[in-house]
């Protein structure tokens, strides 16, 4: 089985995201996305939650990318479900 680290998701999918919205309008590019995943990180500080899923939530991605397969690996790596209930 392929392991990534936390990092090494985080930092795929910040390049996968950067190379998706090199193009976007400027209300929804990447500065804007930037902001937000700042911004999750920064209201995490000091709870009880996983920074990679809170981290990977806050950046826009798609099925198209390989960054699915490494965050479902990622939650089967530390035991963890997405979205369960849903």
């Amino acid at each position: 089985m392929i392991s990534f680290s936390s990092e090494e998701i985080i930092q795929n999918t910040i390049t996968f995201v950067k190379k998706e919205l090199r193009n976007a309008e400027g209300g929804h590019d990447w500065f804007h996305i930037e902001r937000v995943y700042k911004n999750a990180i920064l209201i995490s500080d000091g709870e009880k939650v996983d920074k990679t899923v809170v981290a990977v939530g806050a950046l826009p991605w798609t099925k198209k990318s390989t960054t699915v397969f490494k965050i479902t690996e990622y939650f089967k790596r530390n035991n963890r479900t997405c979205c369960k209930n849903y």
